[in-house]
């Protein structure tokens, strides 16, 4: 008998320690028994808290798994292994006698409640009764069990099992054989903890794995947030109870990421992504309906810690990756700002030193031109010269503008009226090229501390530009208006053909220009970007492809500067 005991014992443990899945490993405590006992059915009943599930093994690895359903087992009462303590023993009989009665023979006909016998040893206490009488139509069917012997044992301090032994032969269970198998109750308990606990282990290390696996997509370098939200969609499922079955969806921003072959289904589990109290989206983890077992729990604890958990982190990656495009932009604002001031010192230099020798040329020339007995060649040549000269002349001043060395004549300026004055030389070339002007200027505007000319120069100049992006015509709108901080603002808008965001970034460079050579010389945007500094106001470009330009900018009212 103790070698027996031995050997089941070992084969109990060697199937917990091997690496079965959880059928697996019931399918293997199922059939030591069967081999064992005289049994000719054995069912496993695994419960908790709030579900029972029901494992029956029938012929030679076959195993039925019937759906769960809720279950009332005292565990309010018999806590821990206070369910083996024969001080209980009463009550826990009668919750068996209970359950045998309802659950383990609930299809048979019967008059009156069967009563069980049980058993008490040292491992625990077990259950039996050989003499089920039953008629003759209840013979035919698979439900005429006679003998009945019933382990119940604890698992742990939230689950429990049954493990019921059926025959259809009465006595089947005789003393000695009800003996022997009350010895195994411990390892049975054993044997099914330790099979939960690496459950439980297998899933930690498949979290833990997918938390290092996010933290690494997160540390990896120049990654968008598309592609480290696309990575951690992808990965979600390998951490999952059933990731061969799993589907996960990120929702960020009115933007979806979703894992391979992704599918969705009724049977889903949620976290929302917020960042500072504000929700930016959702996580989702999907299970395939068809293929969900029909034992154990379909999300577990851990899997809904873990959604939480990783939902976290997808808003602290999102938090520093915003800060870090933030920072970018910054240091590249930084450098074109520095970039600006260095050209505008170089070309005050240039400029200084070109109008002198402009001006001699300049002069000579128009000595030339106005000389007697000079050829008429040489006259048409000098009016050449002085032509040059005098083109070359404007370039300077307005490479003087750009570097603020020409001081503005500063005054009251209505901006409506600025607006009104350039749009009466503009409007005859809008209206040849489909352009229709759209005015939107805010009555009773505050006047302004500035340069009329210059502020007119800067309406030409940005204009001008938009007329150049509407070859095939379209809108202009000029709009001025008063905001809360003591300043206007005034607007350019056209629907013309709209700048990159890589030439937005260079279109205050001077010379920089994508016009073709006699429509420009790059430097209208380098002096509207000089005078409004000269100014102290500011300028901001808001341009799509196809869709058009918008430059606005903003300066201080009459006043409030010099209140400054």
């Amino acid at each position: 008998m103790l070698k027996r005991i031995c050997e089941i014992s070992n084969r109990i443990l060697r199937c917990a320690s091997g690496d079965f899945k959880k059928l697996e490993f019931i399918k293997g405590i199922a059939a030591i028994f069967d081999e064992f006992s005289k049994a000719n059915s054995v069912v496993i009943y695994l419960g908790d808290q709030e579900k029972l599930n029901v494992f029956e093994y029938l012929p030679v690895d076959v195993i039925s798994v019937k759906k769960q359903r809720k279950t009332d087992f005292p565990f309010q009462h018999y806590n821990r292994r206070e369910l083996l303590d024969l001080n209980f023993k009463k009550e826990f009989s009668s919750w068996i006698e209970s359950f045998f009665n309802q659950e383990i023979i609930k299809n048979r006909k019967k008059s009156q409640p069967i009563a069980l016998q049980n058993i008490v040893t040292e491992e625990g206490i077990c259950f039996f009764i050989n003499d089920i009488d039953i008629n003759g139509s209840q013979k035919t069917t698979t439900e005429n069990f006679q003998s009945y012997y019933i382990i119940p044992f604890l698992i742990d301090a939230k689950n429990f099992a049954i493990l019921v032994m059926r025959a259809f032969k009465r006595n089947a269970f005789d003393r000695p054989n009800i003996n022997f198998f009350s010895k195994l109750i411990q390892v049975l308990s054993e044997g099914f903890s330790h099979q939960y606990a690496q459950d439980a282990l297998k899933e930690r290390v498949k979290e833990l794995l997918c938390l290092y696996q996010i933290t690494q997509i997160a540390n990896k370098p120049n990654l968008t947030i598309n592609q480290v939200l696309q990575q951690i969609a992808d990965i979600l499922p390998s951490a999952m109870q059933y990731p061969e079955i799993a589907f996960a969806r990120i929702y960020v921003d009115d933007e979806y990421y979703k894992s391979k072959n992704f599918r969705e289904s009724k049977i889903k589990l949620s976290a929302r992504i917020a960042y500072k109290y504000e929700q930016r989206g959702f996580l989702e983890v999907f299970y395939r309906e068809r293929d969900i077992p029909k034992y154990g729990q379909v999300f577990l604890q851990e899997e809904e810690n873990l959604l939480e958990t990783v939902s976290k982190q997808i808003a602290l990656i999102i938090e520093r990756k915003q800060v870090e495009e933030l920072n970018t932009k910054l240091q590249e604002q930084l450098r074109h700002a520095d970039r600006l001031a260095t050209i505008g010192q170089l070309s005050a230099g240039i400029a200084h030193e070109i109008n002198e020798p402009l001006a001699t040329i300049l002069g000579f020339a128009q000595l030339i031109e106005k000389g007697e007995n000079i050829p008429s060649e040489a006259i048409e040549d000098a009016k050449k010269i002085i032509n040059a000269t005098l083109h070359s002349r404007e370039i300077v001043r307005k490479l003087m503008l750009f570097s603020r060395q020409m001081p503005p004549k500063k005054g009251k300026v209505n901006l409506n009226q600025v607006i009104d004055e350039g749009l009466y030389f503009l409007e005859s070339r809008c209206q040849k090229s489909g352009i229709e002007i759209i005015r939107n200027l805010e009555k009773d505007l505050p006047e302004i501390d500035a340069d009329p000319n210059q502020i007119h120069q800067v309406l030409v100049n940005l204009i001008v530009n938009s007329i150049h992006a509407m070859p095939k015509g379209g809108k202009l709108i000029l709009a001025t208006k008063n905001n809360p901080d003591n300043s206007i603002s005034f607007s350019v808008e056209d629907t013309g053909t709209g700048i990159n965001e890589e030439i937005q970034q260079k279109i205050f460079i001077p010379f920089f220009t994508t016009k073709d050579i006699d429509q420009g010389t790059g430097l209208g945007l380098s002096v509207v970007h000089g005078i409004i500094s000269a100014h102290n106001g500011q300028i901001n470009v808001n341009s799509k492809l196809g869709k058009g330009s918008i430059f606005e900018i903003k300066l201080p009212i009459y006043g409030n500067l010099k209140n400054k």
